[in-house]
């Protein structure tokens, strides 16, 4: 059986991508990230503010560090609270965006974009089949994923698709989101 499906590289996939990013395929490397902002963002914001509060008469180059530091922090905890949305924005910037056109055939997947080379990928390159509200990821290595859109199907049905590649990778599909 052959399935084709038609992607628009949006802002919904981006999130898409980076809430299985987040969630599951590289889970702790995401936490980490995101501690190490909150934390170091925390910091600046308290010792900025501790030293605007208590020591009042300072000299304008330490006040200028005081506000630096203030500037620091709220970014640094700004970026961290809104990770997963910062990660899919840098994505949509790093990706040609787009329509993409996947074609899973019984032997491999081909991943075509106007203008651009064609990608095939191997079904024992699939490290991992995860699914979303509106979308299947079939990863196929640490950076790069095969992102399909459930109603963008033009051959095949969503039902038939998830019974076909978990036959052809010996993957079961992990849902991630919020259940």
């Amino acid at each position: 059986m052959v399935f084709e499906n038609v992607i628009h590289y949006d802002r919904a996939s981006a999130l898409a991508l980076a809430e299985v990013s987040s969630r599951a395929h590289r889970r702790k490397s995401f936490l980490v990230r995101r501690t190490i902002l909150l934390a170091v963002g925390l910091v600046a914001l308290v010792c900025g503010g501790t030293l605007v509060l208590f020591f009042g008469q300072l000299e304008t180059f330490s006040r200028v560090i005081c506000v630096l530091d203030l500037i620091l922090g709220g970014l640094l905890l700004g970026k961290g609270i809104f990770l997963r949305r910062a990660t899919a924005w840098s994505v949509l910037r790093s990706a040609t965006g787009g329509e993409r056109r996947v074609l899973l055939t019984g032997e491999d997947i081909q991943v075509e974009q106007p203008d651009v080379k064609k990608a095939v990928f191997y079904y024992p390159a699939v490290t991992a089949f995860y699914e979303t509200e509106g979308y299947f990821i079939l990863t196929v290595s640490d950076r790069t994923a095969v992102i399909l859109d459930k109603a963008g199907f033009t051959q095949g049905t969503v039902p038939e698709f998830r019974t076909f590649i978990q036959e052809r990778t010996g993957k079961t599909a992990q849902f991630v989101g919020r259940a």
